[in-house]
């Protein structure tokens, strides 16, 4: 039987002509195929290990005046994301971010960040998942939890910078529970300390409520 990708009107809910990059717009079936089926073909392997994702969120500062292709933080985030990846023995990776600073930037986040994993670890497009849609930080994991239990799996590490990990970390403690239900009327699921610069994330299924961001629904 021929394993087939699972179509990303199942997991991603904005407007395809709203994502481009670099002058292109973004064929998100076409750009999440390989992995998709690797996933599913690879699927007991997978869940197997402590964690069968990677999380990593872009970055591009608010005040950014001219287009960046990748900022030095998200770099960094990447390298600490591959880190983990090899001390867990394996997984995929889901790069999150949109055309987000300055306001029409061709480098849509996801997309430099899937290149960087590329070039520099030369990690496999299979393992690579994209989110390209993303604008905010509560988006970020509310559209990779959709991802993830789309494929079958309940769990995944997020790897950022030390104080986004504690945001995520300590929704209760710090704002970003509050800033959830405010911005997408529910949580995103469980959330806690998964070491240092890392937080483990369980979502639910309340993920899948199509959110009133005409950009990142």
């Amino acid at each position: 039987m021929v394993t087939t990708a699972i179509s990303s009107e199942k997991y991603a809910f904005g407007n395809s002509e709203n994502i481009s990059d670099r002058g292109i717009f973004i064929d998100l079936d076409s750009q999440n195929e390989k992995a998709s089926i690797y996933i599913q073909e690879n699927f007991d392997f997978l869940n197997s290990l402590d964690f069968p994702a990677f999380v990593i969120p872009g970055f591009t500062p608010k005040k950014t005046k001219a287009p960046i292709i990748l900022h030095q933080k998200a770099k960094r985030r990447l390298a600490w994301g591959y880190k983990s990846y090899l001390q867990n023995g394996g997984g995929v990776f889901i790069v999150s971010g949109g055309n987000v600073h300055p306001n029409l930037t061709p480098h849509n986040e996801a997309m430099e960040m899937k290149r960087y994993l590329m070039e520099h670890f030369q990690v496999s497009e299979e393992m690579i998942i994209i989110d390209p849609y993303a604008r905010h930080s509560t988006t970020n994991i509310r559209n990779v939890g959709r991802f993830i239990l789309s494929h079958g799996l309940n769990r995944a590490l997020i790897v950022s910078s030390i104080d986004q990990s504690l945001y995520f970390s300590l929704p209760h403690i710090s704002s970003f529970n509050s800033r959830l239900r405010r911005e997408l009327g529910h949580l995103v699921g469980r959330l806690r300390v998964g070491g240092y610069n890392r937080s483990q994330f369980f979502p639910d299924n309340i993920n899948f409520t199509v959110g009133s961001d005409p950009l990142d629904p």
